[in-house]
C-alpha cells in the first residue's frame, strides 16, 4: 500500500476501534535500494523514502505533526485515555450497533477438506448436471450453531 492508503487505514483503525493508533514506518534508504534492487521491476516497486509515521486519537484526529517522507525521527504526543470513553460513546460496534437480530455468527465445527477436485466437479457438470452437488443437509443443522456466549 502507498502512504495515503496506510494513513487512511490507520485513521480508520483508530475510529473503528475507539483507540489510539501509533503507525510506525521505516525508511528506504539509497543504500537499501542498492542492496535490494536487482532489476527494473524491483526498481519500480521499491522507492526511496516512505517515512509516514503517524499517531491518531480514537476520534481519528492526528496527534502529531508527520515527519517529512525522507526524514527519520520520533513522533511524540500527549494522550488522554478519557478520549477513548468519548469515542466509544459515539461509535460502539459491540454496543448499540450490535444487531443479533440481523447478523449472527454460526460455527461449523466439522472438518472440511482444504481443497476440492475441480476436474471432478467439472466432469460432473459436463455429464448433464446444471450445477455441482449441493452440500448435504446436515451441514446446515441449526443445533451446530454456537451462540457468542457459548463460544466465549
Amino acid at each position: 500500500m502507498g502512504p495515503e492508503a496506510n494513513t487512511s487505514a490507520s485513521q480508520i483503525y483508530a475510529l473503528e476501534g475507539g483507540c489510539f493508533v501509533v503507525a510506525a514506518c521505516g525508511l528506504v534508504s539509497p543504500d537499501m535500494i542498492e542492496m535490494l534492487v536487482e532489476n527494473e521491476i524491483h526498481a519500480q516497486l521499491l522507492k526511496q523514502g516512505g517515512g509516514h509515521a503517524r499517531i491518531f486519537a480514537p476520534d481519528g484526529r492526528s496527534l502529531a505533526e508527520p515527519l517529512p517522507e525522507n526524514a527519520e525521527g520520533i513522533l511524540v504526543a500527549d494522550i488522554d485515555v478519557e478520549d477513548i470513553v468519548l469515542a466509544k460513546a459515539f461509535n460502539d460496534p459491540v454496543g448499540h450497533y450490535s444487531r443479533p437480530d440481523v447478523t449472527q455468527l454460526l460455527v461449523n465445527w466439522r472438518s472440511k477438506p482444504p481443497t476440492i477436485d475441480e476436474q471432478a466437479t467439472m466432469t460432473s457438470l459436463h455429464k448433464g448436471r446444471a450445477e455441482p452437488e449441493a452440500p448435504e443437509q446436515d451441514d446446515f443443522v441449526q443445533e451446530d450453531a454456537v451462540s457468542p456466549q457459548q463460544a466465549i
